[in-house]
């Protein structure tokens, strides 16, 4: 228990070098409760001297009834003998300043737990103040995390929406290029188809009409064939130009055709 070495050595300090030497002997000692003295004609005699016998008178509880300071209780029994009135006079100063150093013991130790126990209080109150502050500081600090948290989360999001919004469009003009191109293929496809039609109905109408021009001139005579026999050699050599440059236009046509064709495919 706190103070209780405080207290024995208090006590031990008051009681070692006896009670009559105690650092109270200046305060008068008859301020409590005490017996009575014996008439002053009567000798103090020597009871402890000869120590203390049968015929010693020990305190009664009248003896410690509770008076006022410096106020003496009446004798209401017969006047002891001297050897009875010296005994209890000094066991009543003994006893007076054993209550008054017990007495000053007890002050002083509800004293030293009064201190303890405000020191207590105090150090109690820094540590709640402590706490307090520790939490809040650990409130601001998880405050602060969390703040940062979503705030790289919503960034992260941001980032998301627009590298999809980004390659949204990219693509829907990837589409718009690739159609462009496809309509623009198909047009080229569609004229050259067109314009081949277009040759070939023209030498297929050239062909007949040299045809019909060969089939005339083998009707007349030999004279007449011999006579018109440079023009038929040119009319031969005419056709067979007219044979060479329709082969050149089929198959520029069909060159046109396949890159037109590996175009779509490569489009598609």
């Amino acid at each position: 228990m706190p103070g209780t070495g405080m207290r024995q050595s208090a006590f031990n300090d008051y009681t070692d070098a006896g009670f009559g030497s105690s650092p109270f002997a200046d305060v008068p000692s008859r301020s409590g409760i005490f017996a009575p003295e014996p008439p002053a004609s009567l000798p103090r005699a020597s009871a402890f001297d000869a120590g203390l016998g049968t015929s010693a008178m020990l305190p009664t509880a009248s003896t410690f009834a509770p008076t006022g300071p410096d106020v003496r209780v009446p004798e209401t029994a017969p006047a002891p003998s001297p050897l009875r009135l010296a005994s209890q006079d000094e066991f009543s100063t003994m006893s007076s300043e054993i209550k008054r150093t017990f007495t000053l013991w007890v002050q002083k130790a509800e004293k030293q737990l009064r201190e303890d126990y405000a020191s207590l209080q105090r150090e109690r109150q820094a540590f709640e103040e402590e706490k307090a502050r520790v939490w809040q500081e650990f409130v601001a600090q998880k405050q602060a995390e969390y703040d940062r948290i979503r705030d790289d989360r919503r960034r992260a999001e941001l980032e998301v929406q627009n590298s999809a919004r980004q390659i949204r469009q990219e693509r829907e003009e990837s589409r718009a290029r690739i159609k462009g191109e496809r309509d623009q293929i198909e047009k080229d496809v569609q004229q050259g188809r067109r314009r081949f039609l277009l040759e070939r109905e023209k030498f297929r109408m050239e062909y007949e009409d040299l045809c019909f021009a060969e089939s005339f001139t083998e009707g007349p005579s030999a004279v007449q064939n011999a006579q018109q026999s440079p023009a038929k050699a040119g009319l031969t050599l005419q056709a067979e130009g007219a044979e060479k440059e329709r082969q050149r236009v089929s198959e520029h046509n069909v060159a046109t055709e396949t890159m037109a064709g590996r175009g779509w495919q490569a489009a598609t």
